[in-house]
């Protein structure tokens, strides 16, 4: 194949690809089964390998109950083929079936924690159909949960994963019920689901406020034990007969999708159902063949054997020494970093440095001392800049140091790449950069690349999507905070927790400066305070001092860890062992009167810690997709956890910051609140669309600042724009509204009907929008769509809902229904709202809500007491099987303990 066929074919296949994450692909196989899925056992969780076998079962179950679910009118079904369990290094090998390869934590799709929610979850912040990133299993709900049950939630979280649904019920914040063709209807699916309302503790009636029509708030849907409907899997895994997902509607009330509930799945996806959005999937274009799916599991165990292996091959090219040689002094220090500090104890590292041809810097060694830390970086800061650019051949020495043969590539082959350039390839001594890639990508090297500027190699990203690498951009002339951060990040997943670089502040600086810096109890485990720039004379004139909470100073006069290093630009302050949590103050100043002023060409400062014994709070983020033609139905979304262990906080407030070599190009706030780019409300996923201003053919890099209620700062990757459609772009609708609520006042006048949502923009969440239109329908199908309903269909109109005094995106409204336009109107009414901007481009249509003006048809059986009982809530359900299963423990182990007592004692059983 030649080089140009082969980028032309990855660049479709990472640009058709809107949601990139560092994950390896699940690959489906021509027999229909899914192979490399990846299960993570978390380092935290000590030696047990009955969980691994809970895990097999769990799968094993799994894969049988994924053959039934998947199969959709006739079609192939689909099952697990080849799972890995990656157990710690800590872990006796005594089951291992082989060394891991690719098999890292970052990149699996299953990961096992002891801490953190026990219900399982998928992290989720993609758009309806956009695959999620990664599954939460907890080890105590794997060990105290049936094998049947187990698999049954598997299959509910993969579909999550895989094909990008939504749950089908909601969250402790409801609704739990809506009005629904005269009566207050259930939030489920299948709608044949059957039950009745009832206090979620007690049991007891619900109380129905008849002005409103509102449940009390502890009101839930309590289900019956014995039930026919056989859908769906993404409202309920708990009940025997579920065992399908929810089906376009077609008049079958035991799978048929429930358009009107008031759900995330209908939320995000215009009313369609799971299946629908399935059928989406290239996975139902793939042809399979034969006609059944075999749901056996192959499983093998894998654990980490050795070091961690890094080359860092970093770019001398001529172009690195433009500036005064700034770009070349910045990735120093950026090493320098990554040397000293960032990389784990005892890493296999090697380095080479190119230009028209490659450098072996150092060998594979470990680095296990300072002494030999200090080597390396005496190597770096030596390098001097000149030369073309022969990335590929770089690439391709970098691969062979780590055992590749380059005429045979194999999987087996394993270790990472640090690439870091700031051109385009204009040499190829051997390999050119599309040779080496695609051999790359047959192996399991990781490539983590490093773009510099406007001018670096564009192919770089893909270097890295098709190595399970991460891409980074940094600026060409500016401090070196930027790259300092993109280091940490690339250490941070891939190293014991122990050993996790936790960016606490990162900023450029003034020539004298004073920054509070909070350090928090999770990672008060020794802290390094560094100054730098990338220019030396700012240096030269620059000093450091910190004063800890308590007041104890570390300067050049008391610190023992003080280190100043002109010629590198850089002064930094360490502490170490357990170190005071709390606001420590530094103190950017000059060091002379008598030498001249820093001129502040690029000074930053960095603050990084470690974790203590508790597990960190981590910001992490992505960026997506990674590349893109700017148009009108075309944006860049941010996404953002801060997460502790597995559980993600709620209640953070993050900063996304564009930049790009031209500066900051725009910064705006993530939100957690269901609107807009956010999938789910209070899921502790933070979102947010880049400004429409966002708008040159260039590389980004977006940078995440935390405030709350931690400090920290991490980046969450680099995103081109490879085109603008102008004429497109100016026509930018506003955002679709996805919070709407209606509000019922039954009064002893007239009813009132109001409703409530967030405003949106002109363009986006951008500005205000000019006029928000509602449609009213005496049934909901019409609404379900991102389309409003034509004038021509039956039992459906639309009226003006405001326009004038509009707020500004982001601030909340309410606003009355006009009554004429529930004049007429008789039973349940259904609404959507849609807002316009001033050149009468129109929105997506919302979410439905549903009012009605009179009482409900069912009241009296809502708010009637039942002695029957018999009806169990989802909750209860599960106490009950939790139960079920210590109970069948302690039988078990009481059994045992009789046998052997009666062994002991002579008699047999």
């Amino acid at each position: 194949m030649t080089d140009n066929r082969f980028w032309l074919l990855l660049a479709l296949t990472v640009a058709g690809n809107c949601w990139l994450s560092t994950a390896r692909d699940i690959v489906l196989d021509n027999n229909g089964r899914y192979n490399d899925v990846l299960v993570s056992v978390s380092q935290n969780i000590p030696e047990d390998w009955e969980l691994v076998q809970r895990i097999k079962d769990g799968f094993q179950q799994a894969s049988q109950r994924l053959a039934v679910a998947s199969r959709i009118n006739g079609s192939r079904s689909f099952a697990f083929g080849h799972v890995y369990i990656l157990v710690p290094r800590s872990w006796s090998n005594q089951s291992v079936d082989s060394s891991a390869t690719w098999h890292t934590e970052d990149a699996a799709h299953f990961r096992v924690d002891q801490r953190g929610s026990q219900i399982p979850s998928t992290v989720q912040p993609g758009d309806c159909g956009q695959p999620g990133l990664h599954v939460n299993l907890h080890r105590e709900h794997l060990r105290d949960t049936s094998a049947e049950d187990l698999g049954k939630q598997l299959v509910h979280e993969f579909a999550h994963l895989r094909w990008g649904v939504f749950n089908e019920y909601n969250g402790a914040l409801g609704p739990h019920a809506f009005l629904h063709q005269g009566r207050l209807s259930p939030v489920r699916c299948s709608a044949s689901i059957t039950g009745k309302f009832g206090h979620k503790d007690t049991g007891n009636p619900c109380k129905v406020d008849r002005v409103t029509l509102e449940l009390e708030p502890d009101c839930r849907f309590i289900l019956d034990s014995a039930q026919t409907a056989q859908a769906s899997l993404m409202y309920t895994t708990y009940l025997a007969s579920v065992r399908q997902f929810c089906q376009p509607p077609s008049g079958d009330p035991d799978f048929d999708h429930n358009v009107a509930a008031p759900n995330p799945q209908n939320r995000r996806c215009y009313g369609r159902s799971v299946q629908s959005v399935m059928l989406e999937h290239a996975d139902y274009k793939k042809a399979i063949d034969g006609s059944e799916t075999d749901t056996t599991v192959n499983f093998t165990v894998v654990q980490p054997r050795g070091a961690r292996r890094l080359v860092i091959v970093m770019d001398v090219s001529g172009s690195m020494g433009t500036n005064q040689g700034a770009p070349l002094a910045k990735m120093k220090i950026a090493v320098r970093t990554l040397l000293l500090g960032l990389l784990e104890d005892g890493i296999q590292c090697a380095m080479t440095s190119f230009s028209t041809s490659s450098t072996l810097l150092s060998n594979l060694n470990p680095l296990d001392s300072a002494a030999i830390r200090r080597q390396y970086w005496r190597i770096v800061a030596r390098l001097t800049a000149r030369g073309g650019t022969a990335i590929g051949g770089a690439l391709a020495d970098a691969m062979e140091l780590l055992g590749a043969d380059m005429n045979r590539p194999s999987k087996e082959d394993t270790g990472y790449i640090l690439l870091l350039t700031d051109g385009i390839e204009n040499h190829t001594p051997r390999y050119t950069l599309a040779q080496a890639t695609a051999i790359a990508a047959r192996t399991s090297i990781v490539v983590d690349t490093v773009a510099f500027g406007s001018q670096a190699d564009k192919r770089l990203a893909e270097l890295s999507a098709v190595t399970g690498g991460k891409a980074y951009f940094a600026r060409f002339n500016s401090p070196a905070n930027d790259l300092m951060e993109a280091m940490s990040d690339m250490v941070r997943d891939r190293v014991d927790t122990s050993q996790k670089p936790i960016d606490v502040f990162s900023t450029p600086v003034p020539a004298t400066f004073t920054e509070h810096v909070v350090l928090d109890e999770s990672i008060s485990k020794g802290a390094q305070f560094t100054l730098s720039s990338p220019a030396v004379a700012d240096i030269k004139n620059a000093d450091l001092r910190v004063v800890s909470p308590s007041g104890v100073e570390y300067s050049s006069l008391n610190g023992s860890n003080y280190l100043r290093e002109e010629t590198a630009g850089v002064v930094s302050i360490g502490t170490e062992g357990k170190i005071e949590a709390g606001s420590w103050t530094i103190h950017g100043v000059r060091k002379s009167r008598d030498l001249p002023k820093p001129t502040n060409n690029g000074l930053s400062l960095v603050v990084t810690s470690r974790p203590t014994d508790a597990a960190p709070i981590i910001l992490d983020g992505l960026v997506s997709p990674a590349k893109l033609v700017l148009r009108a139905d075309t944006r860049v979304s941010v996404f953002a956890t801060l997460s502790q262990g597995s559980e993600l906080l709620s209640g953070a407030e993050i900063l996304a910051s564009v930049e790009s070599d031209t500066g900051v190009d725009a910064e705006f706030k993530l939100l957690d609140d269901g609107f807009g780019a956010d999938a789910i409300r209070g899921d502790g996923v933070y979102s947010g669309f880049v400004p429409t201003q966002v708008n040159q053919v260039r590389e980004y890099n977006v940078r995440l600042t935390a405030s709350k209620p931690v400090s920290r700062v991490s980046t969450a990757g680099k995103f081109e724009v490879t085109g603008v459609d102008q004429g497109s772009l100016s026509r930018t609708p506003p955002a679709r509204i996805g919070d709407l609520r209606a509000r019922i006042s039954l009064g002893s006048r007239a009813a009132q009907v109001g409703l409530e949502f967030t405003a949106v923009g002109a363009r986006r969440m951008e500005g205000s929008a000019s006029r928000y239109i509602v449609w009213l329908c005496t049934k909901p199908e019409p609404l379900a769509s991102s389309s409003p309903p034509d004038s021509s269909s039956p039992g459906c109109s639309n009226r003006t809902l405001l326009n004038s005094s509009i707020e500004a995106a982001g601030s909340p409204i309410s606003v009355p229904v006009p009554p004429e336009a529930l004049s007429g109107l008789s039973g349940t009414v259904y609404l959507a709202v849609a807002a316009e901007n001033s050149d009468k481009i129109l929105g997506q249509l919302s979410n439905v809500a549903s009012v009605q003006t009179s009482l409900p048809d069912n009241l009296d059986e809502v708010e009637r007491t039942d002695e029957t009982g018999g009806g169990l809530t989802v909750l209860a359900i599960v106490l009950i099987a939790v139960g079920v299963a210590l109970a069948v423990a302690l039988i078990v182990g009481v059994g045992i303990y009789l046998i052997v007592k009666k062994k002991n004692s002579g008699t047999t059983v």
